[in-house]
């Protein structure tokens, strides 16, 4: 016997608590009597199971006839399934009051019927189903009840008779809804159909095979769509059925970690039958990465299920996918009702296979009003063979060529079924839902009521439901009519700069295009891009002007918003310039004094503002003397740099005039000084050629040689001729006499007149040997 733990110890002392305090006070004189009378004790009470099957079973069935025994009609014995020996067993089922006997300390059920006997165990996997608002402890469960969900709980025993025993007492003693046993279930496998055989041993074939339904039902179509776009969410599909063999590369990093095997309480998943992973496999090939699938087994290797198990994978499911895929049929069953009940509460869509048979047939889940039923067609879109007709369909799919990739045969590359059809559904909610994932089961269902081809009737029908849905011509547009969001917009206008950045933060659901920043409100012809752009944007606009920006952010289907944002702090105008002009010092000092002042309204002047050459700048620097009529130029800055400049023309200081000399050689070079008075120069310096021999020289206005340089009879004292407005400088000794004509004159001869300008001047030598010679010339003022 299977040693009871603390809990389950206290459990049971309850009950034998309480028994025994009733039989003390109304027994106890009895079995004093019966203690004296028999040498015999009574027997303690005992929940040990004697008699066990060793499988899950809806039914068994001895044939008392032909001795035969059938276990949910496949052929068996009570050795296979008790362990009695073969002796025994033929004993036993010898009659009806025989098997009666064997089985009446036990929890078996026994009936007969026209020569057979029946045997049904309601205990058998030890587990009550308690629908209640809460339930109180006193069950003698070997563990704390497990709640599914709200109002619904699952009671685990040790025994089959205390499984049986606490089904009596809480039934009979505790105010609860509703108490039911654990059913065992066998589940009828649908057909699978195999369709086509490869050509000898065509690995190509087979490696590049697609179902048709990811291509005749759009899906890949809808796959791009969310390839291109990404920023898909992630989406779980639970299935509840058979399994899969997830340790296949074919499933890769898209099996989700809460997967679970409920027939044995363990996270050992594998394939309880190949349809398991083939349907996996068309949900795989339906969807894109983003899509994780959940598989959860409720139906071991024999084909067996019970409530306990469907209704705990559906709570799990509920709560961690967003898509339930049920794999199979079964009969209608009150507390699975309530688990997916709750799911439709949950917004979590069950799609449901079914099968062919008579419209009144009980397929259930497919036949609940909580779920989405979905019958097959094949390649031209006829039903198939397999498919389901009634008022319960919603739509139709494809269910044929789902490629073999897990049980490589030389035989076999593609199959069919019903199974696949859910499938196929299943992952076009899992597309629907990677760009709108909090959407309704009722906006699901008619996004895909949309889209359906309408293949029956006019309408809803009993053979196609709604139709069949194809995507191939969806477009990003149909998904996605959100705008995107413009989350952050702002500019740093505390401070001035040549430049401004606006910061740009924005999401859209699901991937934005572009952006542009303008001027106008008018769209812009051209969107900026980037390639990581997804349905985030974080980006700075960089302008160069004050004003309102219009900010625009448009996403891949085309929506829009729009925002504006005023800059104003942008400096890019350079300083204002004024200037005077002081020409006090003109006269006495030949310097006119340039007087600027530079102001700025935007970021300010520079803290060394000014400038005359553009190069030394500074503070003090504002004034300027200027010694000479000329153009001068001011440079001014401001704080970021921009920088004005202005001429500023200088005429009013006196200018060193020119001279124009005739051809000659007697002259030089001229010199006119800034001296003036009136129209007259008053210091004209005037250079005479080097080794002149000079007897005498003199300046006239006429050209007519001055009378006193006619030629003398002797010698002659050499006189310095000036007129009484000249001086004579010279670096060589005057010579006074002349002798023999061998007589040296001045050199290097430098004289300093007062002349008009404009008027024409002749200058006249004499040599010592009589010789006269003259050279004309006149001065300007300058222009």
């Amino acid at each position: 016997m299977k040693q009871l733990n603390q809990y389950q110890r206290t459990k049971l002392n309850k009950i034998l608590l309480i028994v025994a305090s009733v039989m003390v006070v109304l027994a106890t004189g009895i079995a004093i009597l019966l203690f004296w009378a028999k040498e015999d004790k009574v027997e303690q009470p005992t929940y040990e199971d004697t008699i066990v099957c060793k499988h899950r079973f809806e039914e068994i069935t001895i044939d008392l006839n032909s001795k035969t025994v059938k276990r949910d009609d496949k052929d068996t014995t009570l050795q296979e399934e008790f362990g009695i020996p073969n002796e025994q067993a033929y004993s036993i089922i010898s009659s009806a009051e025989a098997i009666k006997n064997y089985f009446v300390n036990s929890t078996f059920e026994v009936s007969i019927e026209q020569g057979q006997v029946h045997l049904k165990n309601p205990y058998q996997t030890k587990t009550l189903l308690v629908e209640a608002e809460q339930i109180r402890d006193d069950f003698d469960a070997i563990e704390e009840p497990i709640q599914i969900q709200e109002g619904l709980f699952i009671l685990k025993y040790d025994t089959e008779k205390r499984t049986k025993a606490a089904y009596e007492y809480i039934k009979s003693n505790l105010k609860i809804t509703n108490i039911i046993q654990d059913e065992v279930s066998y589940i009828e496998t649908l057909n699978d159909e195999s369709q086509t055989v490869y050509s000898g041993n065509d690995a190509n074939e087979k490696a590049n095979a697609n179902t048709l339904g990811a291509t005749a039902m759009g899906l890949e179509n809808y796959k791009k769509i969310v390839t291109d776009n990404g920023s898909a969410s992630d989406v779980i599909i639970a299935t509840i059925g058979y399994g899969a063999a997830i340790d296949n590369t074919y499933f890769n990093n898209r099996i989700d970690e809460n997967y679970y095997n409920f027939t044995d309480h363990s996270k050992n998943i594998y394939e309880t039958i190949p349809q398991g992973s083939r349907i996996l496999e068309v949900i795989k090939e339906s969807t894109t990465d983003n899509v994780k699938l959940l598989p959860l087994v409720v139906i071991n290797d024999e084909n067996y299920t019970t409530t306990a198990d469907i209704i705990q994978a559906l709570a799990l499911a509920t709560e961690k996918s967003d898509i339930i895929c049920y794999e199979f049929v079964q009969k209608s069953n009150y507390m699975i009702k309530l688990a997916l009940k709750k799911a439709f509460e949950k917004n979590v869509p069950v799609c449901c296979v079914t099968k062919s048979g008579e419209e009144n047939e009980d397929i259930f889940p497919a036949n609940d009003g909580t779920t989405i039923a979905v019958s097959s067609v094949d390649k031209n879109l006829k039903p198939t063979s397999y498919s389901a007709t009634g008022d319960y369909l919603d739509f139709v799919a494809s269910s044929t060529d789902v490629k073999e990739i897990f049980h490589a045969s030389s035989s076999v590359s593609k199959w069919s079924g019903a199974e696949y059809s859910n499938a196929h559904i299943a992952g076009a909610i899992a597309l629907i839902k990677s760009y709108n994932k909090n959407y309704s089961i009722r906006e699901v269902y008619n996004f895909i009521r949309d889209y359906c081809q309408d293949l029956g009737e006019n309408g809803k029908d009993t053979t196609y439901g709604y139709g069949f849905p194809n995507f191939s011509e969806l477009k990003i547009s149909d998904l996605d009519k959100e705008k995107p969001e413009i989350i952050e917009l702002k500019v740093d206008d505390t401070e001035w700069d040549k430049t401004k950045k606006i910061q740009i933060k924005a999401k859209d659901n699901i991937k934005i295009l572009g952006w542009n920043v303008t001027k106008t409100e008018a769209a812009p012809k051209e969107l900026k891009r980037s390639d990581n752009v997804g349905n985030t944007l974080d980006t700075a606009e960089e302008v160069d002007d004050n004003g309102k920006y219009y900010i625009w952010v448009v996403d891949t289907a085309g929506n829009h918003i729009t925002k504006t944002i005023e800059v104003t702090k942008v400096d890019k105008i350079s300083p204002t310039i004024k200037y005077t002009i002081d020409e006090s010092k003109k006269e006495d000092e030949k310097v006119i004094t340039i007087n600027v002042t530079g102001s700025d309204d935007q970021s300010g002047l520079h803290e060394l503002p000014y400038s005359w050459d553009k190069l030394n700048w500074g503070v003090d620097n504002r004034s300027y003397k200027a010694t000479a009529n000329g153009t001068y130029k001011i440079y001014v800055r401001d704080k970021l740099g921009n920088i004005a400049e202005k001429e500023i023309t200088i005429k009013g200081l006196p200018e060193k005039g020119t001279a124009e000399i005739d051809n000659g050689n007697i002259i030089k070079s001229i010199s006119v000084s800034d001296k003036w008075e009136g129209n007259k120069n008053k210091e004209v310096t005037i250079t005479f050629n080097n080794n002149l021999d000079i007897k005498r020289r003199k300046i006239t206005d006429a050209d007519v040689m001055p009378a006193e340089f006619r030629p003398k009879q002797s010698t002659e004292t050499i006189e310095r001729n000036t007129t009484s407005n000249e001086t004579t400088t010279t670096n060589e000794t005057v010579v006074t006499t002349v002798e023999n004509n061998d007589i040296q004159g001045y050199t290097n001869l430098t004289v300093t007149v007062s002349l008009e300008a404009n008027k024409k001047y002749y200058i006249w030598i004499e040599d010592t040997k009589g010789n006269v010679t003259s050279q004309g010339f006149l001065i300007k003022q300058a222009e």
